[in-house]
């Protein structure tokens, strides 16, 4: 439930800097936890699950931090990914070696501007003030419940349900622009925004309300996957090349 209000953006704004920092870190933490319905290994299985790996460490003296791109494997749908540990979102300790993670849903972190993947062992953005926040890479992008889908979306993820939802609820007089092959729909006059833009193979859908960050849904309609993402507000009209960052990672972790 804490994860889905912070999704949906429903609280005050005064209120929401607070609660998003810590808000975030639980559901990004939730991401890799050992979960009860994680998926059984594929029967083409060649590498050892994951076991023991969230945090704290149980060990009495934990071993030394391991390759920051070793790679940890993740079956969604027919695909099966090799993802850097510097890349995930979330990450299991240091020391964990690559091992298969058997989650329905992967979270992941990437610079869309830069070949560097984020830095450091932060996994959670900071909001106590614009020293901090000037911090962030304003083209980090954060993605999880990153799924497998078999026929589309269901109406939580769907970019296509929630931006029919907003407008359904728009007064007639409502602007609505194009901009960067975006349609940007102004929600209120305080500054909360939304965008939808869709392709043949990619939908997405962000609402700004915070007034750094964005969050959205997106839709790889040929690979069949949905995922929730957060950005800056200043990656949003950046958003397809964005998305072409995206697919070539996805490209590189993909084991064929």
């Amino acid at each position: 439930m804490l994860c889905e209000v912070l999704r949906f953006g429903r609280l005050k704004q005064r209120n929401l800097l607070l609660f998003f920092t810590a808000a975030t870190a639980l559901c990004l933490l939730s991401d890799f936890a050992e979960p009860s319905d994680s998926l059984p290994p594929r029967a083409d299985n060649p590498h050892v699950v994951c076991k023991n790996f969230s945090f704290p460490d149980p060990s009495p003296n934990p071993a030394p931090a391991l390759d920051a791109r070793r790679p940890f494997y993740f079956d969604i749908g027919p695909q099966r990914y090799a993802i850097p540990w510097l890349y995930l979102w979330g990450r299991p300790r240091p020391n964990v070696a690559s091992c298969l993670m058997t989650q329905r849903s992967i979270g992941f972190q990437f610079r869309y501007k830069t070949a560097d993947p984020a830095r450091g062992h932060d996994i959670a953005y900071a909001y106590d003030g614009p020293e901090l926040i000037s911090q962030v890479p304003i083209d980090r992008v954060r993605v999880f419940d990153f799924s497998y889908y078999d026929d589309a979306p269901d109406d939580y993820h769907s970019p296509a349900s929630r931006f029919d939802n907003l407008l359904s609820g728009l007064p007639a007089n409502a602007s609505r622009v194009r901009f960067h092959d975006l349609e940007v729909v102004q929600i209120n006059h305080a500054g909360h925004t939304a965008w939808h833009g869709q392709t043949e193979y990619t939908e997405v859908y962000f609402t700004c309300i915070l007034p750094f960050i964005c969050t959205g849904f997106l839709d790889l309609k040929d690979l069949k996957v949905s995922a929730s993402i957060v950005a800056s507000r200043q990656a949003v009209p950046d958003f397809w090349t964005l998305e072409k960052r995206l697919r070539s990672l996805l490209g590189e972790w993909e084991i064929h």
